[in-house]
């Protein structure tokens, strides 16, 4: 998701106010209520104009290169999809002043049971489509409906023929290689553009030229091609950037020589300038808006770099996991601030105390702990800066420059599946743990403080706060051991009584 958000933003690094509007009022204007929102603190503070959007952690495909899915499959998780009540909440509160949307999760957003509801809102409300997928499911009706909408259609293609279906377990090239074309048949070049996303490792190394070459072919608009990158229990070889440059570049001569109008990015630099179509917004007063800054850490002396802020994410945007976690980003879902519900608890994390402690320790001269734990890997990887960040080993933070939530009912959000019958659920961060139980639809399980192997071993309801992350993860059992993701019961925190 992080290479994503580089390669979307290149070509925007600035941006500007929309012509129609005079401030940022007037795009929280645009949602029924926005005065409500506008009184709640958005006179001073913009909305969000970019939404991450997870729908699923369900994959027709198990790629040998996706930490995710080897992950789910690993612990035996049965995949799931956002609930059409959480997907009509996201429409309901946020799409009315999101100016960009981008539909990139763990799962395939093409087999999301819902695909069309949330396209057909998108285009309701005028936004600017980013899609992830990877190209197996693109039949006429997605096709159909993806031709109507503004924006980029991102392909994980890595290689082509046999060495495709190698790559990407239970794809078949033959199905990809016909929705390709068809897509790019039918598509208006100057509303939807077409990328690949290749990740490269050892086994698709020699092979990156002839991807280049087919993408150069039916038509490709641009390629983003990006390193892989280890992963615990990952069997891919590392290749270096310089290997894969050298790789390349007999590919990149043969664009030129034959003018090639493809793009071609490493690494999110440019190494094949093509010729971009030019792209029409979407119509409407959300169309001219682009996002005006970098959605990730940048280092003050770079040449994009806010004049304020080392990272713009908290300013600029939200991110929405399958259970309704937001966050401001792709590297803090383990971490979320709040569950989606209302337009009031939206304002309460988008105007709280948290995000703006959050702000304040992401600017270029803060001394201040990053009051977001996720925020410090991050930042290393993308700067190489080291930052300290609060701590919160046992649900509070060990100090007043953190995040407190304060909320009941708590809902379980991301539970995986552990072992035997204990499985993990994800809690906003800043818990005061002690306050709470656990609930298994209605009934309060057991007394809580079990150590994990035993809720592992014993199950019935044993439960406890695993220590890990920023203390915001709870290990479980159901109160007759069957599986929490298949019982069809709630699991979610109340105070204690």
């Amino acid at each position: 998701m992080m290479t994503f958000k580089l390669a979307r933003t290149v070509e925007s690094k600035r941006g500007i106010m929309p012509k129609e509007f005079s401030s940022h009022q007037d795009l929280w204007r645009l949602h029924p209520q926005g005065e409500f929102l506008l009184a709640r603190g958005g006179e001073k503070i913009p909305p969000p104009p970019y939404l991450n959007l997870s729908l699923s952690y369900a994959c027709n495909l198990l790629c040998k290169i996706c930490p995710s899915q080897n992950w789910l499959q690993l612990g035996r998780t049965p995949r799931r999809y956002m609930s059409k009540e959480t997907l009509q909440n996201v429409i309901d509160v946020v799409l009315p002043f999101t100016t960009e949307i981008a539909l990139n999760s763990w799962g395939e957003p093409l087999i999301y049971p819902y695909f069309e509801d949330i396209l057909l809102a998108i285009r309701q409300h005028k936004c600017k489509l980013f899609v992830q997928t990877n190209a197996t499911r693109l039949d006429d009706r997605k096709i159909a409906l993806l031709c109507e909408t503004y924006g980029t259609v991102s392909m994980s293609i890595d290689a082509t023929g046999t060495l495709f279906e190698e790559l990407r377990r239970n794809g078949q090239w033959s199905d990809v290689d016909r929705g390709v074309r068809d897509l790019l048949a039918r598509r208006d070049p100057s509303r939807l553009a077409v990328q690949i996303s290749p990740t490269i490792s050892s086994s698709n190394l020699d092979s990156v030229g002839d991807l280049l070459l087919w993408a150069h072919e039916v038509g490709i608009d641009f390629a983003n091609i990006r390193l892989y990158q280890a992963f615990t229990f990952g069997t891919e070889a590392v290749v270096s950037k310089e290997q894969l440059a050298a790789a390349m570049a007999p590919v990149l001569k043969q664009l030129g020589a034959i003018n090639s109008r493809m793009r071609v990015y490493l690494s999110d630099e440019v190494v094949y300038p093509g010729q971009l179509p030019q792209h029409r917004p979407p119509p409407g007063p959300k169309g001219a808006a682009t996002l005006s800054h970098f959605l990730y850490p940048v280092s003050k002396d770079h040449a994009a770099a806010h004049p304020d802020n080392l990272c713009c994410a908290p300013h600029m945007g939200l991110d929405i996991g399958v259970d309704g976690q937001m966050t401001v980003c792709c590297w803090s879902q383990m971490t979320p601030f709040d569950m989606l519900g209302t337009v009031e608890n939206f304002a309460d994390f988008w105007f709280g105390n948290n995000i703006k402690a959050l702000r304040a320790s992401l600017r270029h001269e803060s001394t201040a702990r990053l009051a977001q734990p996720a925020c410090a890997i991050c930042i290393q990887t993308a700067t190489g800066q080291t930052r300290a960040a609060v701590a919160y080993a046992h649900g509070t933070p060990d100090g007043d420059d953190g995040m407190v939530f304060d909320r009941d009912p708590i809902p379980l959000s991301m539970i995986l599946h552990v072992e035997g019958h204990a499985y993990r659920g994800t809690l906003p961060i800043g818990i005061r743990r002690s306050e709470y139980a656990l609930v298994e639809d209605g009934t309060i399980l057991s007394a809580g403080g079990a150590i994990e192997a035993d809720t592992a071993s014993q199950g019935r309801g044993l439960w406890g706060y695993a220590d890990i992350d920023a203390g915001n993860t709870v290990h479980f059992s159901s109160s007759d051991n069957s599986n929490p993701l298949t019982n069809g019961r709630r699991y979610y925190l109340t105070r204690n009584p």
